[in-house]
């Protein structure tokens, strides 16, 4: 698909991605990381 003519990505005004986009959690040995528009929580903070 041409970017021109790409739709935009759900919450965005451009598309984004998918391969940068950060998923709002993530499952991993030490416990569920969590994200808000690519930032870690607190608690991801603290648990890292």
């Amino acid at each position: 698909m041409d970017d021109a003519n790409a739709q935009p990505t759900d919450g965005y005004n451009n598309r984004i991605p998918p391969e940068i986009m950060t998923p709002d959690k993530v499952e991993t040995r030490i416990g569920t990381l969590e994200f808000f528009d690519g930032l870690p929580s607190d608690e991801t903070v603290e648990s890292l």
